[in-house]
């Protein structure tokens, strides 16, 4: 077995994101959660995983149930969103650094008529989004990675520019 970490920042102002593991096609539950930081509408915390690496593996996260009602508006031109980032990710101690990046995708799941009413009111919304490792509507994020992890790591490694 080896040991998967996911640090994700959550923001919210009614509840934290509603999120379902999956890795390699079956579900998984966090065996620890570890609060790191906590601000007023902000939670930054360490899930810990325990998973039986193959070959090829895919990690999956699954936002759900985000609706308007989560919005929590405090006047109007403010509000406080309902979202999650994945911030880094861990398997056995080595850390996929900027690989994360360079290695997920983030899928929505939103209805026809919602996409249709957001290109009304003039936002964009692409159905996919690579490179992304926020989560801002409900859907899907996946990375695929192989192993041994390090090599995976040496070889999505890229000097981060910012």
């Amino acid at each position: 077995m080896s040991l998967l970490k996911i640090f994700i920042e959550y923001h919210f102002g009614r509840r934290k994101p509603n999120l379902k593991y999956y890795f390699n096609n079956e579900i998984i539950d966090p065996q620890n959660e570890m609060i790191a930081e906590e601000y007023k509408n902000q939670q930054n915390s360490i899930l810990s995983f325990d998973v039986g690496l193959l070959k090829d593996n895919t990690l999956k996260i699954y936002m759900q149930d985000k609706t308007d009602n989560d919005l929590v508006f405090l006047n109007d031109e403010q509000f406080i969103d309902h979202w999650c980032k994945i911030r880094e990710i861990e398997v056995d101690g080595i850390k996929f650094e900027t690989a994360l990046l360079n290695c997920c995708n983030f899928r929505h799941t939103m209805s026809k008529q919602w996409l249709e009413d957001m290109h009304s009111k003039g936002h964009e919304i692409l159905p996919f989004y690579d490179r992304c490792n926020e989560m801002r509507l409900n859907g899907k994020f996946t990375i695929n990675f192989f192993s041994p992890v390090w090599h995976f790591q040496i070889e999505n490694y890229h000097e981060r520019t910012y």
